[in-house]
């Protein structure tokens, strides 16, 4: 050993290396290889589409411009992941249940589900409640329900038409822990998904929207979108390219020389025989004649209308109708009176099986309401309707 002392630079080298060679290489380059470029896009992909039918879902829920745009997909874990939510947020757990089998979990941010819910039950979002109840939770989960069942809808076609289907949304406000994230035993350490949205509703919201999910629900949803593309990609590189028209009419020329030549000299010291290609005896053909659609029998049928009398029919009659926020329809009570879209006296509707037929008056028989019919619906209007 030499007597040499070591510099403060060489001992600062050797302690770093030692740190490196700690750590086993497996570890390094697996969170790597996790997923690849061009999985990621496949995920990026599918996210964008499914989120954009949720963000229409969530504009006819809220009457306001909503957008959720730029998935940037990435790799993490739970424990990273809680890290960045100290204070309370909204955890939805969303359970795939038909087409694809596992769970994803979305995090909104507490200020902006207060938003959702206040928009949800008839506000205008500019006040929302500061502390969320039961029922502004409940009213996030059901934002929340419509948003990724119109999600499923929409990935279906990247699943060759299978149905994909969720059960309905949990929502709940918690204080975000490890503990809480529950991906199908997934522990604070294993690796996970993580897509983040940028989510704008109106002018109130802008934020993010984070979902998460398993590395085995983002292998689905990439198989999914990719399907065995790559496996057939040699295949469609090795097709030889067309060949030019001059080309194959010359091949069509080489190959019809010698059948002519079959035709025209028969092989010497052989009978002729007739051959398949020789011309054939002229037969006599003639037209076939169908019997005419619609004979008396169909006609008589087709005029006989009592074959359908006793089909049932549903009747309504239509007083008039509104349109209501959550909050007015949970405050009717006893005594609430709903103003309608018609003016008294005006004609009221009368609907089969849902269709507009007639137009007429409430009357009363005996007692009982009954309807006055004034005005028949035109066929074109009815078809105007269908």
């Amino acid at each position: 050993m030499s007597d040499e002392m070591l510099s403060q630079d060489e001992i600062s080298a050797l302690l770093e290396e030692n740190n490196i060679n700690d750590v086993p290489g497996d570890q390094i380059d697996e969170s790597k290889e996790l997923l690849s470029p061009l999985e990621k896009d496949a995920i990026g992909e599918v996210a964008n589409i499914s989120m954009g039918s949720a963000a229409t879902a969530l504009y006819g829920l809220l009457d306001q411009k909503v957008e959720i745009t730029a998935p940037e997909v990435s790799l993490s874990t739970i424990n990273r992941l809680v890290e960045g939510y100290v204070r309370p947020c909204i955890l939805v757990d969303v359970q795939y249940v038909e087409g694809l089998q596992g769970s994803n979990q979305l995090i909104v941010e507490t200020e902006d589900a207060a938003i959702i819910a206040d928009l949800m039950m008839g506000g205008d979002g500019t006040e929302p409640p500061s502390e969320l109840s039961e029922l502004h939770i409940s009213a996030v989960g059901e934002a929340m329900n419509q948003m990724m069942g119109s999600a499923a809808t929409s990935m279906s076609d990247f699943f060759e038409g299978n149905k994909i289907n969720i059960s309905p949304p949990n929502a709940e406000l918690l204080e975000l822990s490890s503990d809480h994230v529950d991906l199908e035993g997934i522990s604070g350490d294993d690796d996970i998904v993580q897509v983040a949205f940028n989510m704008h509703i109106g002018d109130l919201i802008d934020s993010q929207i984070i979902q998460i999910m398993t590395m085995a629900f983002a292998k689905q949803l990439v198989e999914g979108l990719m399907g065995d593309n790559q496996e057939e990609e040699p295949e469609v590189e090795e097709v030889q390219p067309q060949q030019s028209q001059q080309q194959q009419t010359q091949v069509n020329s080489q190959q019809q020389q010698p059948q002519t030549q079959m035709r025209s000299q028969p092989q010497q010291g052989q009978p002729q025989q007739p051959s398949a290609m020789s011309p054939q005896p002229d037969v006599e053909v003639e037209g076939v004649e169908f019997e005419q659609l619609g004979g008396q029998l169909a006609s008589d049928l087709n005029n006989d209308i009592s074959l359908i009398y006793d089909v049932p029919l549903e009747l309504t009659v239509r007083l008039g109708k509104t349109r209501m926020s959550i909050k007015e329809i949970l405050d009717l009570g006893p005594g609430s009176v709903i103003e309608l879209d018609r003016l008294a006296g005006e004609a009221v509707d009368l609907l089969v099986n849902g269709k507009l037929i007639a137009k007429g008056e409430v009357v009363v028989i005996d007692e009982n309401f009954g309807f006055r019919v004034t005005d028949i619906v035109s066929a074109e209007e009815r078809l105007k309707k269908l």
